[in-house]
């Protein structure tokens, strides 16, 4: 069965950590799973039973810069705890395939493992696919830097990546229409489709939940 390790760093909302294990449900079907995540604790959020989760001493990211949750905490040595145990696993696991949630889209500031993690694949004498997974509306807000941290993105994406999949319906929403150097991409992109959460089996659906699915399906 092909490995693949899906590293996750989830900080500002659940949305990334969620889309994530949609994702790796579906992929254990077919794939034995590492899953590495660095967050704030979540309850409630179960994987299958043949998943393996790695937790990453936590780091906790405000205004594009990161810190420690305790004062007492030595950031430098965090950061690396964390990017050696980040390469520990991918040693340890050897996957066929790594994915990354997000980056280099974004979470520059965790550079100091992801680039090592990158370079480990690169160096490695088995072939290695590099998987982004993407959410569908990115850099979609101005900041001063916008024009450098795009020709950036390009940049590792070029260098590093074999594929980049875009979650969403490219009838609805297109990647450039929130990047604009999708023509500097040179790795193939692919549209998965919105990924969202199963219903359960006793959901209650409401008229006007009908309703808005319905005009959202037009």
């Amino acid at each position: 069965m092909k490995k693949i390790l899906f590293y996750c760093q989830y900080h500002l909302g659940m949305g990334h950590l969620v889309r994530s294990l949609e994702i790796i449900r579906s992929l254990a079907t077919e794939f034995q799973i590492c899953f590495v995540k660095g967050g704030t604790t979540v309850t409630g959020l179960t994987l299958p039973g043949n998943v393996e989760v790695v937790t990453l001493p936590m780091i906790l990211s405000e205004n594009r810069q990161v810190r420690v949750p305790d004062p007492s905490q030595d950031l430098e040595t965090v950061k690396q705890q964390r990017t050696a145990k980040l390469l520990e696993v991918f040693d340890r696991f050897q996957p066929d395939c790594l994915m990354i949630e997000g980056y280099p889209f974004k979470k520059y500031q965790f550079e100091f493992e992801s680039i090592p993690l990158l370079e480990r694949v690169k160096a490695s004498r088995k072939p290695i696919k590099v998987v982004c997974s993407l959410r569908d509306v990115v850099m979609a807000q101005p900041y001063a830097d916008r024009n450098e941290v795009i020709t950036k993105t390009c940049q590792r994406l070029n260098h590093y990546f074999d594929l980049l999949l875009v979650h969403s319906d490219p009838r609805f929403h297109r990647l450039e229409e929130s990047f604009p150097a999708i023509s500097d991409i040179h790795c193939p992109v692919e549209y998965t489709g919105f990924v969202a959460q199963a219903l359960s089996a006793d959901a209650i659906w409401t008229e006007e939940d009908v309703a808005d699915l319905s005009r959202a399906t037009r």
